[in-house]
């Protein structure tokens, strides 16, 4: 342990479920785009929740639009900007942390949706990656490897706090 603490650099943290509770994203994709579709559409939640709903289906979680709001507000021709969405909604150890560590976030979601879920919190981060916006890939583990490049650190000085796709040794 004493070897771990003496050539940790740096603490990565995951969003979703780590530091921002996963009850967040449902908010936004399943309560406020629905009602904000029912109200273009002029009809009720439950009937715009189930289309809003069908058409996440159709294009599929493998689809990098699938996570990208711009997408949906285009797709469903609602006038409001992702900002106006976010700030309707938003969550708060990283004090003692960030005095001997850098904090950094590692996420796959895009930068419009880090942003707002990370706004009380960006003070404690030096760095936000994204792997769809930096990357332009889903978060996989060849991300890790590329960040620790990027930060021109090597990679058993970060501890990855939250989800990752396997576990990966990165050389």
């Amino acid at each position: 342990m004493d070897n771990l603490k003496k050539s940790l650099r740096i603490i990565s943290f995951d969003v979703d479920g780590t530091l921002v509770d996963l009850e967040y994203n449902d908010l936004i994709w399943f309560k406020e785009i629905p009602e904000l579709v029912a109200k273009k559409k002029k009809i009720s939640f439950e009937k715009s929740l189930k289309y809003v709903h069908e058409e996440y289906a159709k294009l599929g979680e493998h689809n990098l639009n699938w996570y990208d709001i711009n997408y949906w507000i285009s797709y469903f021709g609602i006038e409001i900007s992702p900002d106006k969405i976010f700030e309707k909604y938003v969550i708060s150890l990283l004090e003692e942390l960030k005095k001997k560590y850098i904090l950094i976030v590692i996420t796959a979601m895009p930068r419009e949706f880090l942003i707002p879920k990370m706004k009380n919190l960006e003070k404690y981060f030096k760095f936000s990656f994204s792997a769809l916006s930096d990357f332009k890939e889903l978060k996989n583990s060849e991300i890790y490897s590329k960040i620790s490049k990027a930060l021109k650190v090597p990679p058993k000085q970060i501890l990855h706090i939250g989800e990752f796709i396997k576990p990966v040794r990165v050389e």
